[in-house]
């Protein structure tokens, strides 16, 4: 779902798109080991450094930069998967 910046709270303070790779690797503190990708908006972005990698104990995250509309998009089969994933948790919890 394309998301427009400007409608946020923080609007036209917004100059990229950021797209955050997360991994956790094991169990930590009673969370579980998770694989998920966050998309939102940014207010700082490096042009001449796109993307930087952190790790640390138990995970690591890919994080990038983008300053073209719509350019942290998901990709249309992984958007798909996420929409059915919604629809019978929604389905399950009504039941």
């Amino acid at each position: 779902m394309l998301k427009n910046c400007s409608d946020q709270s923080k609007g036209s303070k917004y100059t990229a798109c950021r797209k955050i790779d997360e991994n956790v690797d094991f169990e930590v503190n009673g969370l579980p080991a998770v694989k998920r990708v966050v998309r939102m908006c940014a207010v700082e972005g490096e042009p001449d450094r796109p993307c930087y990698y952190k790790a640390g104990f138990g995970g690591r995250v890919n994080v990038c930069h983008c300053f073209e509309d719509g350019c942290n998009s998901a990709s249309v089969p992984a958007a798909a998967v996420g929409l059915a994933a919604v629809g019978v948790l929604l389905a399950l919890r009504v039941a």
